[in-house]
């Protein structure tokens, strides 16, 4: 028969807590863009992303399930999510300290001397950490082999891995019958005799009850483990895993029926049975059995059941006939974990994962359960946004209709609907309704307000997307639409308007670009204000013919040297040709290396569709900004003009004035000789019998500077 795969799923702390621990890595989630203008249709008109984790907390928030009475014990930190050694052993030691103590009680109740009592507990001991220190050796040891079997068949070395023999262990004599059977189930069990671990551990729970009281449930949960791991080697039909799955299913039960009559429970297996009862539900074909112990599970305060539920689901998704989809459309908790699984499209992530296939999955799942005759209006909205993820948009529009109006994720389906039909005012309406009626994550507040962005920009209501972007934390768009779309009056109404707007900055280097340096004074705040009022007040003193020539060139000198500084701040552009990087007291946004591609894009390829750019739009590209003529680091062409004039009011062989023609012709020898070509004739020509002029003449360019000690 065809082995069928088993699911890869976390189980509870079952995997740890009796005698080996399995470990699992989280998916990584992609870094997502923060910028919509570029985006297509499709993109934008796509589904929310919902979170597994948010739906699932909701769905229990609407149906508490009814509790069972057992503990969970959690494993330790790192245990399941990676293979950090310590973490690893603190579980095994606290495994084995609670058999210790197991042993202590039943030695206590047997009513041995105490020195016996004390030398067969401590043999023990030293039996069990025998045991333990050859597993772990033996583990390894199979692993490296594994490795270096994979090397030699790649050419890559002959090197090859001793792995030690079983090492043959002596019980002292006296040990109570239930242990020394445990014991022989754990050593088979290490030693992958898996036939022989379950007749040892069924050996224990064939004692009678007064014999058997202190290793009953960690053999019994042992045996529902077994059985589980069996019947995933086995094809769904094949007569040995169909025995396997009921017997993992009975002895997962047996466990609870076992604490339930009053045996010590320290692990917390009596909890951790319900995810091995759960895979083995998945593996013979019981979905809704499945996804519902482990929901019950994960409300119990298990940390691995939900990655366990979400995996559960994933493969139920995968497997389920059309019958399986109609009966757990009919049952309220399997319908609700397989819609909470599609709207967050597979998880946490998901699209990172592979899930192309979710519209088509999703879609079968709504279809489902619209002949079943879903109608659930406290989920109406799950169902039409599962039903919008799936494609199927009139059954969305059907259970948007159902959905309680001030539901935020009903009206973004609506608003989707509305977009998708072209109807931009009704789109626009319903996501602003979505985003004030709150229960929206933070990621999906996000998208939604780039979504209203986009709506609004395509009806030219360009201070509308602005404020829509810098609400959503969209500083690329929003900086794009400052910059390349609004005028520098309708960005300065904006930010009236808007007095603590992030953009003050942006309209301040756009005034100060544009030449209107007191309207910048009133948008330039804290020490950029000073340093800007410092360098106005010294071009103006510069340009005053009434005063001293020697008065003027300081003043141009100091206005030289203050742009050359600080004109990124006085003159930068956040798009090109400066892209701008942000200070801590400006838009949190990155260097927008992308702009062209940005502005190219929308000039050409997003025409034609819902959110394309509008006639208007298209007019406004380019013009709106008054970009500089030089590209990057154009300030530092004036800040040499500045220098330029200064030198001009002094006289020749000067060494102030070789000083300044040097010193600003360096400021753009590295970049363009040529326009430095000018500061070094002057440097030679006018100041030749300086120090710096002959150093000049003699290399034929800028002296060398010597160098700093």
């Amino acid at each position: 028969m065809r082995p069928r795969r088993p699911p890869r799923l976390s189980l509870g702390v079952a995997g740890a807590l009796v005698l080996a621990t399995a470990s699992h890595a989280p998916a990584c989630g992609p870094f997502f863009p923060n910028t919509y203008l570029n985006a297509s249709d499709a993109e934008l008109l796509a589904a929310p992303e919902g979170s597994f984790a948010g739906e699932i907390a909701r769905l229990l928030a609407l149906a508490p399930p009814v509790l069972p009475p057992w503990k969970v014990v959690q494993p330790k930190p790192g245990t399941y999510w990676n293979s950090d050694a310590k973490a690893l052993q603190e579980t095994r030691d606290a495994v084995l300290a609670a058999e210790f103590a197991d042993l202590d009680r039943a030695m206590a109740a047997r009513g041995d001397p105490p020195d016996p009592t004390r030398t067969i507990a401590d043999s023990y001991r030293e039996a069990r950490q025998q045991l333990e220190t050859w597993a772990r050796r033996h583990r390894d040891q199979v692993a490296s082999s594994a490795q270096a079997a994979r090397y030699r068949a790649a050419g890559m070395n002959d090197l090859s891995v001793t792995i030690d023999p079983p090492v043959a262990i002596q019980l002292p004599a006296g040990l109570p019958v239930e242990f020394a059977e445990y014991f022989a189930g754990a050593k088979a069990w290490y030693e992958d005799r898996k036939a022989d671990a379950r007749a040892a551990w069924t050996a224990v729970l064939a004692l009678p009850e007064a014999e058997r009281r202190h290793r009953s449930v960690s053999a019994a949960f042992m045996l529902g483990r077994v059985w589980t791991e069996e019947a995933g080697v086995y094809a769904s039909l094949n007569e040995k895993g169909a025995r396997a799955d009921a017997e993992a299913v009975r002895y997962a039960r047996q466990v609870r029926s076992l604490v339930g009559a009053g045996l010590a429970d320290p692990l917390g297996l009596a909890a951790a049975s319900l995810g091995w009862e759960a895979k083995a539900e998945l593996l013979r074909g019981n979905y809704d059995r499945a996804l519902n112990l482990y929901l019950t599970l994960h409300a119990m305060g298990d940390s691995t059941a939900l990655e366990s539920l979400r995996r559960a689901a994933g493969e139920t998704n995968q497997r389920a006939t059309p019958e399986n989809l109609l009966a757990l459309a009919r049952d309220p908790t399997s319908r609700g974990v397989l819609t909470a699984y599609w709207v967050a499209r597979g998880g946490e992530h998901g699209g990172a994962l592979g899930f192309a296939q979710t519209p088509g999955a999703a879609g079968r799942l709504a279809a489902a359960m619209q002949q079943a005759g879903v109608q659930d209006q406290p989920n109406a909205d799950r169902l039409a946004w599962l039903a919008y993820e799936g494609g199927q948009f009139v059954l969305a529009q059907q259970w948007a209709a159902l959905a309680p109006a001030k539901s935020a994720i009903a009206e973004w389906i609506r608003a989707q609907l509305a977009l998708r039909a072209g109807n931009l005012p009704e789109g626009e309406k319903r996501l602003r309704s979505a985003l004030a009626a709150g229960g929206l994550s933070e990621p999906q507040q996000q998208r939604a307000w780039a979504e209203l962005g986009r709506t609004c920009l395509a009806q030219d209501h360009a201070a509308d997307a602005l404020t829509a972007w810098l609400a959503g934390g969209h500083d690329r768009d929003a900086l794009y639409v400052a910059n390349r779309v609004l005028t520098i009056a309708e960005l300065r109404t904006f930010v009236d308007a808007h007095r603590d707007s992030a953009l003050e900055r942006t309209l301040a280097q756009r005034l100060a670009r544009d030449g209107q340096v007191d309207a910048a004074q009133n948008y330039f705040t804290g020490e950029d204000l000073l340093q800007f009022q410092g360098y106005v007040q010294d071009v103006r003193l510069a340009f005053d013919s009434a005063k001293l020539s020697a008065e003027r060139a300081e003043a141009f000198w100091r206005a030289a040297q203050a742009m050359q500084r600080h004109g990124m701040d006085f003159l930068g552009t956040e798009l090109e040709t400066d892209y701008y990087s942000d200070r801590p007291k400006v838009l949190p946004h990155e260097r927008l290396t992308d702009a062209d591609e940005v502005q190219a894009r929308r000039e050409s390829r997003l025409a034609g569709g819902v959110f394309a750019p509008t006639p208007d739009e298209l007019k406004r590209l380019g013009t709106a900004q008054t970009a500089p003529e030089k590209k990057f680091l154009h300030y530092r062409y004036r800040a040499a003009d500045l220098a330029w004039w200064a030198a001009a009011l002094l006289p020749n062989d000067s060494d102030e004035t070789a000083q300044i023609l040097d010193t600003a012709g360096r400021w753009l020898a590295a970049r363009d000789p040529e326009a430095a070509n000018r500061f070094y004739q002057a440097l030679v020509i006018r100041c030749g019998n300086t120090a710096l002029g002959r150093a000049a003449a003699a290399r034929h360019w800028f002296p060398v500077k010597p160098a700093v000690p």
